[in-house]
Parts: C-alpha cells; structure tokens; sequence
C-alpha cells in the first residue's frame, strides 16, 4: 500500500470543464426564463387594447 492514500478510494480527476448534464441543465433553466420573460413582458395583450379602444 502506498503512503498517503486511502485504499478503497478512487482517484478523482479534475478537470476544469462542465459535463454534458450540467449544460443542458443550465440552458433549460434560461429559456424556462425566458419563456417567463416573454410571456410577462408581451407587448400584443397592451398594444391590442390600445388599439381596440383608441378615439
């Protein structure tokens, strides 16, 4: 057995990119929020009364 090192515990590695998971995850959650964004932010309900009930 080699000194400093636990036996039973893998060599971890460590790099400094994201995994494939991790990615699509993220872009997941920014276009739920930008599907939130655009449906907040709608301009065709205002601009459809503003024409509706324009003198």
């Amino acid at each position: 057995m080699k000194a400093g090192r636990s036996p039973g515990i893998a060599a971890e590695s460590h790099s400094s990119g994201f995994t494939l998971i991790e990615l699509l995850v993220v872009n997941a959650i920014i276009a739920i929020l930008a599907v939130v964004v655009v449906l907040a932010l709608n301009p065709a309900p205002l601009l459809s009364y503003l024409l509706v009930y324009e003198d």
